[in-house]
């Protein structure tokens, strides 16, 4: 009989963002990243593990509703990293893979980090192996998502690790329940960017504003820490709106420039603008990709989504808040 697990991951939104790598290959950031992990955006993978089979992994993609063989651009990356940790624990056999998104995928909302977690969570307890959280972590990132290591955490996750250099691992600066906060993500386009954020990490240190992006970063991420620590709202709305448009700035900038933005995007920035001129608690940020999420306190949530799903151009406004980390059990359940 096979081992069976199914494995669910968050994924998360970064408040200070990891945009360009001193080692891409071996997933090391040119600066440390901070974010809030998310709760109803997840990730659900199935892996079974048919020990001593020979026959070829199989990689399964549930879109509408069905299984069916994920295409070669989707599947690749998985079975790099199946060998990766098929490899390491010294497990011969085949691998079943399935596995779902609660959310647009390769859409700029953190898919791979969510992906990926969920894949290396859910791969390790059916081979045996059990992984403390920076294990998993680790394993996560070493796919090529670094987004991945902050997945393998709940609450408010900083990578590296704070005090270390090492980008081994992330750890948690504030859990779940140290601060609820929600995020209410404008559905602009669900379909995937056209640049992958591995091709924008490429590109990052092509822009001339790159080098003085690395400078602003540290004192902006110890504005994001202390306004977390204190949840200090109108503290932490001010760097996330700075960082965001860096990031945006760079991606503009490089060499070739990369628009993720839509016209509904700006439409987007500008209602977030309006509603903090009248006194909503609310703030933006963006990863790769053209939809926005919009952070608020649990209070303000209402008011802000029934705003934003009156922008023109805003397809659906996804509903989130502050999450804890993976899950496993016992069972495929796709």
């Amino acid at each position: 009989m096979p081992s069976e697990i199914t494995a669910e991951a968050p994924s998360n939104i970064a408040l200070i963002k990891y945009w360009g790598a001193e080692d891409l290959g071996a997933v090391v950031p040119c600066n440390p990243s901070l974010s809030m992990t998310l709760d109803r955006c997840r990730s659900v993978c199935s892996a079974s593990f048919f020990e001593g089979d020979r026959r070829p992994d199989e990689i399964l993609l549930e879109r509408d509703g069905a299984l069916a063989p994920a295409p070669e651009s989707f599947s690749r990356r998985i079975a790099a990293h199946l060998v990766r940790l098929r490899t390491a624990w010294n497990r011969q056999g085949t691998l079943r893979i399935a596995t779902r998104n609660t959310f647009p995928a390769e859409a700029g909302i953190a898919s791979s980090a969510s992906g990926f977690t969920a894949l290396t969570l859910a791969v390790s307890r059916a081979l045996g192996i059990e992984l403390a959280p920076a294990e998993l972590s680790n394993w996560s990132r070493r796919s090529g998502s670094g987004s991945a290591s902050r997945s393998a955490f709940g609450g408010y996750v900083q990578w590296p690790a704070p005090g270390t250099a090492d980008a081994a691992s992330a750890a948690p600066v504030a859990d779940a329940e140290h601060w609820p906060l929600c995020d209410l993500v404008a559905i602009v386009s669900s379909s995937s960017k056209e640049v992958s954020s591995l091709e924008g990490h490429q590109r990052a240190a092509t822009s001339p504003y790159f080098r003085r992006r690395l400078e602003l970063v540290p004192g902006r991420l110890d504005t994001v820490r202390e306004a977390i620590a204190g949840r200090d709202f109108a503290r932490l709305a001010d760097a996330v709106d700075e960082e965001a448009i860096d990031l945006h700035l760079i991606m503009m900038s490089s060499r070739p420039p990369i628009f993720y933005w839509r016209p509904a995007t700006v439409a987007v920035l500008a209602e977030v603008r309006r509603l903090r001129r009248e006194g909503l608690a609310v703030c933006a940020t963006m990863d790769a990709g053209p939809n926005v999420h919009v952070l608020c306190e649990p209070q303000c949530a209402a008011d802000a989504e029934a705003a934003l799903r009156r922008v023109e151009g805003v397809e659906e406004v996804l509903a989130d808040r502050t999450g804890t980390g993976p899950v496993w059990r016992q069972g495929a359940e796709l």
